[in-house]
């Protein structure tokens, strides 16, 4: 506002222009430190603040802000949150203290309002230097970040997964044909293994007890194929 040429006009603008300068909606961040029991993050926002003197300065470090994970129900889905990862911090409208502590429904203990105070930390955004290398744009992915190890569903079905070793601890029941290319091992329980059907067996040997099917022989055959030894 000119000092020299005073409205009423030129005062209200001022004055809303002052207010929005101190209001906060939404702004990118970096991960400083989670800490996992409380699922909480300090946040260093990376948007830095104009003062009067023309001179730029970093927003201070926002602590204690909840960090989002995809959840619902009596499911959620939890990965890393590690120092470095970029986010979104979203301010609410109102003081979240008395929510935050209690989950309850909260009158407002404190009458800041779009305050640093009260962010949210939504993990996942990047910027062009981090965006997410080899991007599927055909299928449904859940990956390290380099690609080394994943899920992978396709539009047509196809699920695919890559890594170093996959361990599942629960029964498995397979319903359709079950294909192996590097051999197969393991151990059964006390009461042994169950085959029901057919087995059909090409190239390589049968070997049980270290008694090979089709090359075994037996010791003092008698006249009627009976046998006195067993297979050797």
């Amino acid at each position: 506002m000119k000092w020299h040429m005073p409205s009423l006009d030129a005062a209200i603008e001022a004055s809303i222009s002052a207010a929005l300068k101190k209001l906060h909606v939404a702004l990118p961040g970096r991960i400083v430190s989670f800490d996992p029991s409380t699922q909480t993050a300090s946040v260093q926002p990376l948007i830095e603040q104009l003062l009067q003197n023309e001179q730029a300065a970093p927003l201070p470090m926002l602590t204690d802000v909840p960090v989002h994970f995809p959840r619902g129900g009596a499911f959620v889905m939890t990965f890393p949150v590690a120092p470095g990862d970029e986010c979104l911090i979203l301010f609410a409208e109102r003081c979240i203290d008395g929510w935050f502590a209690s989950g309850q429904s909260s009158i407002p203990l404190d009458y800041r309002l779009h305050d640093l105070s009260d962010g949210f930390a939504l993990v996942g955004f990047s910027s062009l230097p981090r965006a997410i290398p080899e991007y599927a744009m055909d299928a449904l992915m859940m990956r390290t970040l380099d690609g080394s190890a994943y899920f992978k569903l396709d539009q047509a079905g196809k699920m695919t997964i890559k890594g170093t070793q996959l361990t599942i601890q629960c029964p498995v029941i397979v319903e359709q044909l079950l294909t192996y290319q590097a051999g197969l091992s393991g151990t059964g329980s006390a009461a042994g293994t169950t085959i029901n059907g057919t087995i059909s067996h090409s190239g390589g040997e049968l070997i049980s007890n270290g008694v090979t099917l089709h090359a075994h022989r037996h010791d003092g055959v008698k006249a009627g194929g009976d046998c006195s030894g067993g297979p050797q």
